[in-house]
């Protein structure tokens, strides 16, 4: 009897069907999915997420101004406009630095094909 046994699909289609597939590619008696909790880095980036966009929030609108940021001050705005246009300059210019050394980083985003 060969099994095939998988974890954390995480209700992804494509795991899925990978999973269905590897079946039949290895050509198993059973196929078993374990794995029903949430991975520690998938909530550790949830925690992360929700405290970065508790600081947004805390920026843009500045509930209690406190801080006198955000939208109604105008060189808090056009900082943080800097910021993010430094960071893309910074993302695509080494992603054109690695694609001339044969490095694809957009590679790394896709989907490996199910067979």
């Amino acid at each position: 009897m060969k099994l095939f046994y998988a974890t954390d699909v995480h209700g992804s289609e494509i795991c899925w069907k990978k999973f269905i597939s590897g079946g039949k590619c290895y050509e198993v008696d059973t196929l078993i999915l374990g794995g029903d909790h949430m991975p520690l880095i998938t909530f550790a980036g949830l925690i992360f997420f929700l405290f970065l966009d508790w600081l947004l929030i805390e920026w843009f609108w500045d509930p209690g101004r406190y801080y006198g940021i955000g939208w109604s001050n105008t060189s808090s705005m056009v900082f943080m406009i800097i910021l993010y246009a430094l960071a893309a300059i910074i993302y695509f210019g080494f992603s054109a630095y690695r694609r001339r050394q044969g490095i694809y980083v957009n590679k790394v985003y896709q989907e490996i094909p199910v067979e």
